[in-house]
């Protein structure tokens, strides 16, 4: 009796279906083996692309305050030295305590420089200043160096001998003013300070 007369027509099909997946699996790779293998990795990599993008989103997130730090810092960095007289202009910047002296209404007995100190990356420029007015005037004069489009740091005010001319009381003030100069970098050589 032969293989297919022995089948009953209603297994029939069950039998077509099961030969047709043995024969399958037999020859998974004739049936698409490569094609299922091909479309497996490139899931796999495409699942390692999101993972890399989701990694690269968190990192711009977290670098976001760090630059806007870097652009804010370079932004004041830009407007200090705008303030900070540069080296050749240490003249000007002595003229306009000069100007500033005078406008308030003091008698201006020294302005010189000292010699620079060192320290790190910049140089500290100091000044002696010495006036002659009133009380008031001198706080007016302070007031107007603190306003300077130039930064000035200045300490150790003293107040000595006063006098009387005529209904005023005047003082002899004197007074040391620093200013600072980079050395190196930026736009050359800058002079900067901080208000004291």
């Amino acid at each position: 009796m032969s293989l297919v007369a022995r089948i009953s027509p209603r297994r029939a099909p069950l039998v077509l279906l099961a030969a047709v997946a043995a024969a399958a699996l037999l020859d998974w790779r004739w049936f698409g083996g490569d094609r299922w293998a091909e479309l497996v990795e490139r899931r796999v990599q495409l699942a390692e692309r999101r993972v890399a993008l989701e990694t690269a989103r968190r990192e711009t997130v977290s670098l976001a305050p760090t630059k806007r730090s870097v652009h804010d810092a370079a932004r004041a960095l830009r407007r200090a030295e705008e303030r900070l007289p540069e080296e050749r202009e240490l003249a000007a910047l002595l003229a306009e305590v000069a100007t500033s002296a005078r406008a308030a209404g003091l008698e201006l007995l020294l302005l010189r420089p000292k010699p620079e100190r060192q320290a790190g990356d910049h140089a500290e420029v100091p000044l002696e200043m010495q006036v002659r007015g009133t009380f008031n005037e001198t706080v007016g004069f302070l007031a107007r160096i603190e306003q300077l489009g130039r930064l000035v740091r200045v300490r150790g005010v003293r107040l000595d001998r006063p006098e009387r001319a005529g209904a005023r009381t005047v003082l002899r003030v004197t007074c040391d003013a620093s200013t600072f100069r980079f050395l190196g970098g930026g736009r050359g050589a800058t002079t900067h300070g901080a208000q004291g």
